[in-house]
């Protein structure tokens, strides 16, 4: 993972008496990460962690800079949408588009959509999406949030495959709710999903030590699993 270097932007009120300091990583403004003064003392706010009040300036900022790191590849928002703006979910905006919301995800990390974080959470300028809609064109980086990943685990093996899948490719789609039906009715302890790439990501950073993963097309994954079975059926047959 790479250095975050977390630093601040002191606000004051018309008196020059310091209110609010503004979070920032890698000279990036953190959207929802700032202490604010209170008349109890400063309270924090992050992504992900509950507000929480700390007595002294220095409590707070400690409180923040200790914070788990922001993974920027999921979270990063290119173009920072106007304050005053419409916002609506990546799942709204990809109905009004008709894409998956991993690739409005994409869309927005890439600038092609402005958008704003809020507790963690992607959020999108409507205008922008109607605008996009209106063009009648979808056409934006694909990049790994745009991506499912289709999860194949031999049983009592330790290699896992993974195969990548275009998350708005119907047909691509189709074949692999077919192959994890035809693992799940096979008579065998064999596991099989469908994952998204936060999930698949998460999963393969839990179990690096665990198992091997051998990252492969979902044709060969296909091919893979027929020689399996076709192994199975002959050690029945004999």
């Amino acid at each position: 993972m790479s250095t975050q270097i977390r630093t601040w932007t002191e606000h004051c009120n018309a008196e020059g008496e310091p209110l609010r300091w503004e979070l920032a990583i890698n000279d990036r403004p953190v959207p929802g990460g700032y202490i604010e003064k209170t008349a109890d003392g400063f309270e924090i706010h992050y992504p992900h962690l509950a507000s929480k009040t700390h007595a002294t300036l220095d409590e707070a900022k400690r409180c923040l800079e200790l914070a788990p790191p922001i993974s920027t590849a999921g979270l990063k928002v290119e173009k920072i949408a106007n304050e005053d703006s419409d916002l609506i979910s990546t799942t709204e905006a990809g109905e009004m588009l008709g894409i998956s919301r991993f690739r409005v995800n994409a869309m927005v990390a890439s600038g092609v959509l402005p958008g704003r974080r809020d507790n963690g959470k992607i959020l999108v300028d409507r205008a922008a999406v109607e605008r996009k809609a209106a063009q009648g064109s979808s056409e934006g980086p694909q990049g790994k949030f745009a991506s499912l990943f289709l999860f194949y685990a031999p049983a009592d093996e330790r290699v896992q495959y993974v195969a990548e899948l275009e998350a708005d490719n119907v047909d691509t789609i189709e074949r692999a709710r077919t192959f994890v039906q035809e693992v799940m009715e096979d008579d065998s302890d064999d596991a099989v999903e469908v994952r998204d790439y936060l999930r698949m990501r998460n999963f393969l950073r839990n179990h690096e030590n665990e198992f091997e993963f051998s990252h492969a097309t979902f044709a060969s994954l296909a091919r893979e699993r027929t020689q399996r079975v076709s192994l199975r059926v002959s050690e029945l047959v004999v």
